[in-house]
């Protein structure tokens, strides 16, 4: 199964580790998106919101060069004419 988490709330790959599901969880995940968004370090970059915020590699399934060309933003046309817009700098109309 693949699992790419994001742990937006206490920060860091240590404290995920010592939580009482963390290493369970963790030893289910492949990449794991680590800190916290600070507005004050926007990157908007690949999947990091913010300068502070690491990607740890859990397993061998990802390698640091496939979260390098992410883009920023994402526009989906549904067949009925709406448009969802995401990503971490999404779009605006």
């Amino acid at each position: 199964m693949e699992w790419l988490i994001e742990n937006q709330k206490d920060g860091t790959l240590l404290v995920l580790r010592r939580m009482p599901l963390g290493p369970a969880i963790l030893g289910r995940t492949d990449a794991l998106i680590a800190g916290p968004y600070i507005g004050a370090q926007h990157v908007g970059r690949g999947l990091l919101g913010s300068a502070n915020q690491r990607i740890h590699l859990l397993t061998g399934r990802y390698r640091a060069s496939d979260f390098a060309g992410i883009p920023v933003g994402e526009a989906i046309i549904h067949r009925d004419g709406s448009i969802t817009l995401t990503g971490i700098q999404p779009l605006r109309l």
